[in-house]
């Protein structure tokens, strides 16, 4: 029976050529029409990379942003181009577990629902990336035992989690199967700015406002490349403090939109003001770690 290639992946990428080799190969799979990669403005020679990709693979589609716009807005540009079915968001520091796509498509088509979720984990080496299969055999063994896997009230994310059957819920992840028709629709707030924290919770959220079905899918996987690989690029660009200043911005402007319908739904507990806090101090306690480790080891 043949397959049909009806899945266009968008990646939107910021000063991460050197590693585009590594990613983007893991999201050409059986069901994949097209990869289109968007250049938010990028300084080094990721239009280069993408040349080479496209000569090895053929299936790759580049979009240049003459300066760099923001991830909400990259992302917007090439749902514009998109063409297939169904629209995956990828990320540019990222591998994508082989067969993740069929199945996240075939979730979709036959719970039904909207929109499907991947697993995420963030691999500590790259003995993991490379010995991906092991990594997701030992990292993905705790059981799913909620119906989102973020506290609203902290904002911490439970990663690694192992998803038995389709299940549906609110999903907050980053990448994420959606139909196509409905990314059109219903595009990204470029409200979200710099390192554009909460832009992928705002988006799912507002979707499911309209009452649209998201489901998690098992055996699903898409695990980010250690923190060494992707510094220098997309959020990373900003440094540590900054990036942690504009989380702190906009949790606040997610939480500012969005308290209601958390609460009214039981994602969140605590008042609008606590959460905030909540986010804050966690935010501030892990850079303050980052810190001390560096005055140790110096």
């Amino acid at each position: 029976m043949k397959i049909e290639k009806n899945v266009s992946v968008i990646i939107p990428s910021y000063n991460r050529s050197k590693i585009l080799k590594i990613t983007v190969p893991s999201y050409i799979q059986d069901v994949t029409l097209e990869v289109i990669i968007v250049d938010d403005g990028s300084s080094d020679n990721t239009e280069k990379q993408v040349k080479y990709l496209y000569q090895k693979y053929g299936k790759i589609k580049y979009i240049r942003l003459r300066e760099h716009k923001g991830l909400p807005y990259a992302k917007n540009a090439g749902v514009r181009k998109a063409i297939g079915k169904y629209i995956f968001f990828g990320d540019d520091d990222s591998v994508l577990y082989e067969g993740t796509l069929r199945r996240l498509r075939d979730a979709i088509e036959k719970f039904p629902a909207d929109i499907a979720g991947v697993n995420g984990s963030y691999a500590a080496s790259m003995w993991q990336i490379k010995n991906y299969e092991k990594y997701v055999e030992s990292q993905f063994t705790k059981p799913f035992c909620t119906n989102c896997i973020v506290d609203f009230n902290t904002g911490k994310f439970d990663y690694n989690y192992k998803i038995k059957v389709v299940t549906e819920g609110l999903y907050v992840m980053s990448s994420f199967l959606i139909k196509a028709q409905i990314a059109k629709e219903t595009r990204f707030d470029c409200n979200y700015i710099k390192n554009a924290a909460r832009e992928d919770m705002d988006y799912l959220v507002r979707l499911a406002k309209k009452g649209k079905k998201m489901v998690y899918v098992p055996d699903t996987y898409e695990v980010d490349l250690p923190r060494s690989y992707a510094k220098g690029g997309g959020s990373h660009s900003l440094g540590q403090w900054r990036n942690g200043v504009y989380s702190i911005r906009n949790n606040n402007l997610f939480i500012n939109r969005h308290y209601e319908y958390l609460k009214e739904n039981g994602y969140l507990t605590v008042s609008k003001f606590r959460a905030k806090w909540n986010f804050g101090i966690f935010v501030i306690h892990n850079l303050l770690k980052i810190m001390l480790a560096k005055i140790t080891v110096i």
